[in-house]
């Protein structure tokens, strides 16, 4: 069962709803615990109510969910309720839109269900039947009536029969709810009457006669005097125009003039000017219009002098006295019966916006007091008009969950702005605890404002876990404290889900730097076990120090084994927590012990963790491939094919070998090349044919496949590639997939279409060969042959073939398929069916896949000449991968397309911020991006540093980049060469450190600045060799050598300078910066080899001056002596013996083999 969990995650990622149905459908039928699964069917139900999911299979999934044992009630309403409208639905927007008659009796079924599911469900059972009456995406409102109307007061019924038991904010949601699926209408402006609505103001005045309540529809033409008069007292406290309306229409005055005094008497508090208090009197054509429109405009421009005066006291230039003087007057009238001052309404979010930090702090404390009715209300008004420390992100929140603005860039302003108030907020929430009840908006509050670093607030948040109060609090607010950037571990509580891994690994997280070998043992045991125990299978995390244990007992290492194989997370393993260190011991240790075997059972688990590395180099993989290659020299194949296949065909062959960054290709490269030689050395590769058969090099050529020798395989199959339809089935797929590869990326169409055929012949006579992504594969490869050969409408249909198959929907090759299909629908200028198709790729949640759907939409938006929207999607392609090559491409043709020429001419390709290595001469660019205005918005200029560790410092200011208000760039020149200051020239010199940041003089004049960023630019460069004979060879731009101006001999003159005369010198010239490491002239030392034999091992080459990077040496040559060699020697008897000057025996052959030929030859070399 610990896979259940497992399977519904990834099914959800799919949106594999049937899938999901099933498999809890399975979960309900049997006897496991329910609660660690009422999420995903909470997430199943969630889904399925957008009603945008219908098909046989997902309807007999659903079947069995609610036929399952322990499926409640409510479920299985909601299921029967999902059934019935989908289809209903769709039949009855196709009936709408040929303007045929939806008969009644067609409505029947659903109605029924909705009664059922509204009668056991009344808050969330009406949601769900609003969203389903309602859902019809019709733009014209006059078309969404009709699909609405029919049987309209039957739909309407079951829910206006449960409202009375909802509580105030329940009815609200219900009643005013927008609908995605209705283009965001309202359940009141369509499924409800206005009579209706008006009969509820009476029936329920709670949910009406509050500042809380929605703008409903209940003023029109229709409105008759006497439902005026009853639903007028209990629109008092309504703060929307429609309530106004509704009261003065119940006074008997019908004259324009003498309803906008009336107005200004009692119902002026809702607004902020009296033009738009007039506005429904004059437009209304209820009302005798007996003045102009403006008159009352001019007689009441300035409201009342009560409202100029409380207007002064809400200013951003009030004082302090004045503010809090408002704040109460306003305050005790928006919470009477009845309020009366002209504006109130709008004075009260001014008095927030514009109040100072000191005063927006007292103000709310005095709203802290109490938290019952509209004070509520008032609190949540004020809150969304208070930021704090001058960032515009800086606000506080009742709510539960954090936002991405106040992450990134208010919650260090609260911080900082508010530890008074934060200490304020601790002090109620103790009292709250010890009284048995924390209130929840105000613990949110706390949450947002407070320092969890300060040990006062550790301590609060340790006592409130342990305190009864704590168990009522709900769900979502008990997260956000234990959410990493808040308390952590300090807040998890029972109530949390024993599944997440750093309450699993709580032991091993809470132990201190330095701890005991024991203590990291025992809770090493502890995690592991409790994790072998949990209904999901969760990655055990905080292992580092595991890893660095001086050495482990058998039970530890048992334990770390097994967090390689039946503790391993399924998916990917989590980086920064240990387990590249655990792989690059366990990897060592095998090495050093030779004790090749141990790891073979978790080689799988081991490539699985190495795929998720802690730093781009990779050292897991790396120590895990250089264990593969020293296992295959010492003769352990066996365990060299298993380690090597499980990285080709696991995580790291799908994934991290396919990168080219840092060491990744050299390791790559090692463990392709094992699988062969691993597979030859215990006899699994085999010809079976002799040389001289004419299928001998196909045979070959897949042997060399094997080897990993993929250009010797391709080169050896080219020569005989007509032979191949003999042997491909004595193959393997993988080969016959590789060479379809290689043919389509060559343009041999041709022979790529065979193979497709071939292939597909051998998948459908030999069932099971092929896997189903295989059988995909196929079908995507002749789709890709059919786009290249212009034949748009097949390649489309095989695209469709898998794109549309229920198996690969939200797969990786599902989404290669769709977006194929988009790809010929771009050729054919079908941009309708790519954006359909785009946009239902949308509801894919991974990440990568999602770059892949916005760049496709961009490129669609692109053809089609819309290019705002196009660089829309770009920027959602840089959001996440900011170095995307064919995304930066593609933003500087848009540009360019635009006339935004400077933008099109900065395309950055290349290695991002990782690679931070610069070559001296090369410029470097400081780029900045300033989305929300926060550095730039002020006006100032930019000024930012950049300095050496040699020395050298230089200040610049960022300009603007094209027409682009967010994007800022410097550049600074590099060179070689001593400190020089303010000239605009960084001097570095070869061996430096380059560091950059806001100047302090910048920093001075702005407040909340980010951090400078942690990157050190390193100096690197390619080193330039040149060799030539009887002169330096010329440098760039230097004219060329003219062998007559050099005064050579005649016989060097002859030869030129690629070749030299014994006893003339050899040139050698270096040109390398990063060599030139200090102030003075360096030094290089380079090994020179003569082809004859002779070698200098260590040649000095001289730098020509202080920062030059060039570096020359002047080499004497002479002629080679005279060398002997013969085809064997007796012992102490050199063939060079018989030639030296010195008295030497001669050179004798070896002893006792007479019959045998031997040679003894001399070669003279310059002696002749």
């Amino acid at each position: 069962s610990q896979y259940d969990a497992w399977f519904l995650d990834r099914a959800a990622s799919r949106n594999d709803l049937a899938a999901m149905a099933a498999r809890l459908a399975a979960i309900y039928n049997s006897n496991d615990p329910l609660d660690p699964y009422t999420g995903k069917l909470a997430e199943l139900m969630h889904e399925l109510e957008t009603f945008k999911h219908d098909g046989e299979t997902l309807f007999q999934a659903l079947d069995q969910l609610a036929k399952a044992k322990r499926t409640n009630p409510q479920t299985k309403a909601r299921i029967a309720w999902v059934k019935e409208i989908v289809p209903l639905a769709a039949t009855m927007a196709t009936q709408v839109g040929a303007k045929e008659r939806i008969y009644d009796n067609s409505l029947n079924d659903a109605i029924k269900a909705a009664n059922d599911l509204v009668t056991v469900m009344p808050y969330q059972g009406s949601i769900a039947v609003t969203k389903g009456w309602m859902h019809f995406n019709a733009g014209d409102s006059g078309v969404f009536s009709r699909f609405v109307t029919p049987r309209r007061a039957d739909k309407a019924a079951p829910i206006l029969s449960v409202l009375p038991k909802l509580t105030v904010a329940q009815v609200h949601d219900v009643l005013a709810r927008p609908i995605p699926g209705a283009k965001n209408r309202r359940p009141a402006d369509y499924l409800f009457s206005r009579d209706e609505l008006r009969a509820l103001v009476s029936k329920m005045p709670a949910a009406f006669n509050t500042l809380s309540a929605p703008d409903l529809p209940l003023f029109d033409k229709t409105l008759t005097v006497e439902q005026a008069k009853a639903m007028a007292p209990h629109l008092a406290r309504n703060p929307n125009a429609s309530a106004a309306m509704v009261r003065v229409w119940a006074q008997p005055e019908r004259k324009y003039s003498a309803v906008t005094d009336a107005m200004m008497k009692s119902e002026m508090w809702r607004f902020a000017d009296i033009k738009s208090a007039t506005h429904g009197l004059w437009h209304s054509g209820m009302f005798e219009r007996d003045v102009k429109i403006d008159q009352p405009h001019k007689k009441y421009a300035k409201l009342d002098s009560r409202y100029q005066q409380l207007k002064k006291q809400v200013g951003k230039k009030a004082n302090s006295k004045d503010r809090l003087s408002a704040f109460k007057s306003l305050y005790s009238d928006l919470l009477s019966a009845t309020p009366r001052i002209a504006g109130a309404n709008s004075l009260w979010d001014q008095l927030f916006a514009n109040a100072p930090d000191a005063d927006k702090i007292k103000m709310l404390q005095s709203l802290l007091t109490d938290l019952k009715g509209d004070r509520e209300t008032l609190l949540r008004r004020a809150l969304k008009n208070a930021p704090f420390g001058g960032q515009r992100y800086a606000i506080l929140r009742l709510d539960p969950g954090f936002l991405e603005n106040w992450k990134r860039w208010g919650r260090q302003s609260l911080v900082k702005a508010l530890p008074e108030f934060s200490d304020y907020l601790a002090g109620t929430l103790r009292k709250q605890m010890q009284a048995g009840q924390i209130a929840d908006p105000l613990f949110g509050m706390w949450l947002h404002c407070v320092d969890p670093k300060k040990p006062a607030a550790r301590e609060l948040i340790k006592a409130m876990v342990q305190s009864p109060a704590y168990q009522k609090v709900k769900l979502s607010y008990q997260q956000m404290a234990a959410d990493e950037l808040m308390f952590g571990n300090l807040a998890f509580t029972t109530q949390m889900s024993s599944d997440q891994p750093r309450y699993l690994s709580r032991e091993l997280l809470a132990l201190p730097e330095g701890a005991a070998p024991a203590k990291v043992e025992a809770a090493l045991k502890t995690v592991v076990d409790r994790a072998g125990k949990l209904h999901k299978k969760t990655s055990v995390i905080g292992l580092n120090q595991v890893a660095t244990l001086p050495k482990w007992s058998p039970a530890t290492r048992k334990l770390v084994l097994s967090l390689f194989k039946e503790n391993a997370p399924i998916g990917d393993y989590p980086i920064q927590q240990g387990y590249e260190a655990l792989v690059i011991r366990l990897a060592k240790e095998a090495l050093e012990n030779k004790n090749w075997s141990e790891l073979e059972p978790h080689a799988a688990g081991l490539w699985q963790a190495a795929a998720s590395p802690d730093h781009p180099k990779s050292a897991g993989a790396e120590a895990l491939s250089k264990l593969a290659e020293t296992a295959l020299k010492a003769n352990a194949a066996s365990v060299a094919m298993t380690l090597s296949r499980a990285a080709l065909r696991g995580p790291a062959g799908r994934g991290l070998l396919k990168n080219d960054g840092y060491d990744v290709p050299v390791i790559a490269n090692r463990i392709r090349s094992i699988p062969g030689k691993a597979a030859s050395a215990i006899g699994a590769v085999d010809i079976p044919v002799d040389e001289s058969d004419p299928a001998y090099l196909v045979y070959k050529s897949y042997a060399e496949f094997v080897q990993g020798n993929f250009d010797s395989a391709w080169a050896l199959y080219q020569k005989n590639a007509d032979q191949l339809s003999e042997v491909l089935r004595k193959t393997s797929v993988e080969y016959g997939f590789w060479l379809l590869q290689r043919n389509t990326e060559t343009g041999n169409t041709d022979r790529a279409e065979q193979l497709v055929k071939e292939l597909t012949i051998w998948s459908r006579q030999a069932e099971g060969t092929f896997s189903p992504e295989q059988d995909a594969e196929l079908k995507i490869a002749y789709a890709d042959l059919a786009f290249l050969k212009g034949a748009l409408p097949t390649s489309r249909a095989w695209y469709r073939k898998v794109a549309d198959a229920e198996q690969y929907q939200g797969s990786d090759i599902g989404l290669r398929a769709a977006l194929g299909s988009v790809k010929v629908d771009r050729a054919s200028k079908n941009f309708g069916a790519a954006m359909t198709e785009l946009d239902k790729l949308m509801r894919i949640k991974d990440p990568k896949a999602r770059i892949q759907v916005h760049y496709a939409r961009a490129e669609v938006f692109m053809d089609q000449e819309n290019y705002k929207e196009g660089l829309d999607e770009i920027e959602s392609v840089l959001l996440r991968e900011p170095k995307h090559p064919d995304a930066l491409i593609l933003r500087g043709k848009i540009h360019n397309q635009m006339r935004k020429l400077v933008e099109a001419s900065e395309i950055e390709l290349g290695p991002s911020q990782e690679n931070t290595v610069i070559v001296p001469g090369e410029a470097v660019k400081i780029n900045l991006r300033d989305p929300t205005l926060r550095v730039s918005g002020v006006g100032a200029d930019i000024e930012v540093e950049i300095w050496a560790k040699s020395g050298d410092k230089e200040r610049v200011m960022l300009r603007q980049l094209g027409d682009n208000k967010e994007k800022f760039r410097a550049e600074v020149q590099t060179a070689l060469g001593p400190p020089v200051p303010g000239d605009k020239t960084l001097q570095i010199l070869g061996e430096d450190e380059i560091r950059f940041g806001y100047s302090k003089r910048f920093r001075a004049k702005m407040d909340d600045l980010p951090e400078d960023p942690n990157i050190v630019i390193t100096v690197a460069s390619d080193a330039q060799l040149a060799l030539s004979a009887g002169a330096f060879p010329p440098r760039e731009g230097e004219r060329k050598l003219d062998i007559e101006e050099l005064g050579l001999s005649t016989a060097q003159a002859a030869l030129g300078t690629s070749s030299v005369r014994p006893g003339n010198p050899v040139y050698l010239r270096i040109n390398d910066a990063d060599q030139s490491k200090t102030a003075a002239v360096d030094e290089i030392f380079v090994t020179l080899t003569a082809s004859s034999g002779d070698l200098i091992r260590r040649l000095k080459l001289t730098e020509t001056g202080p920062f030059t990077g060039e570096f020359q040496a002047i080499v004497p040559t002479r002629g080679a002596q005279a060398l002997a060699f013969a085809s064997e020697s007796a012992p102490g008897r050199d063939p060079n013996m018989a030639i030296s000057a010195k008295d030497y025996p001669g050179w004798q052959g070896k002893v006792g083999d007479r019959e045998s030929l031997r040679t003894f030859g001399i070669d003279l070399n310059d002696n002749v």
